[in-house]
């Protein structure tokens, strides 16, 4: 009996025993849920109240929305103050509007054209073809001392482009020559008249091509004439 009882009392024992150290694992794993609980609630604390805390570190909600075109810069920081400019389109580019250029006139048909030896007698440049003067008053005369009279004003003629009778008359009022060097090559605006009382507004252009003496020992003047008809 004597045996039993110790027995049943060691049993008893062993289990108090290992009671007591489930208690204190339970006890320890309790407080330690509780010290965690604390720590998190005061780091809510903390952020809910530090009023100068990272406005970035708080929580935000974000919305879906209909997004627009991407930024090719990246999103903006919102600290900054300054908005990032957005790029400006390059201008549509316009056509330049066409040039209109203004060329002279040709020249108008010519009344007549061809070579003619003018002499001492002098030469009327009017009358198709152009024939030795009758009247007294020639268009154009040859003189001794290799020159030619244009007795209603002659220009010479250094353009490129071929005369005509609008670039002619003012060239003529310009220079106002009457006694002209016949030197072969040379071009000259010539004005021509129909009559001493009408000379008109007729013009002719004269290339010289020679001058000499004839067989006779009288001077002459050989040219191509181009005469335009009357102007007026």
């Amino acid at each position: 009996m004597t045996s039993e009882s110790g027995g049943g009392a060691t049993g008893d024992g062993r289990h108090r025993g290992r009671f007591t150290r489930h208690a204190k694992t339970v006890g320890v794993a309790v407080t330690g849920i509780a010290a965690l609980l604390v720590a998190v609630a005061g780091m809510t604390t903390l952020v809910c109240r530090d009023p100068e805390g990272d406005p970035a570190s708080a929580v935000t909600t974000t919305v879906a929305g209909p997004q627009g075109p991407q930024d090719p810069q990246g999103p903006q920081d919102p600290r900054d103050p300054t908005p990032t400019p957005s790029p400006t389109p390059p201008p549509a580019s316009t056509s330049a509007a066409p040039v209109t250029l203004r060329s002279t006139p040709p020249a108008p048909a010519a009344q007549w054209a061809g070579d003619v030896q003018v002499g001492s007698l002098g030469y009327t440049l009017t009358t198709v073809p152009p024939s030795p003067d009758q009247s007294g008053t020639p268009d154009i005369t040859a003189s001794f001392d290799g020159t030619f009279f244009a007795r209603l004003g002659a220009a010479r003629w250094t353009a490129t482009a071929a005369p005509s009778p609008r670039a002619c008359a003012p060239l003529i009022l310009a220079q106002n020559m009457t006694h002209v060097t016949a030197v072969p090559g040379d071009v000259y605006c010539v004005r021509v008249a129909h009559s001493a009382r009408n000379p008109g507004d007729q013009y002719a252009a004269v290339l010289i091509i020679g001058q000499g003496r004839d067989a006779t020992d009288f001077p002459y003047v050989r040219i191509h004439a181009t005469v335009w008809a009357d102007q007026q």
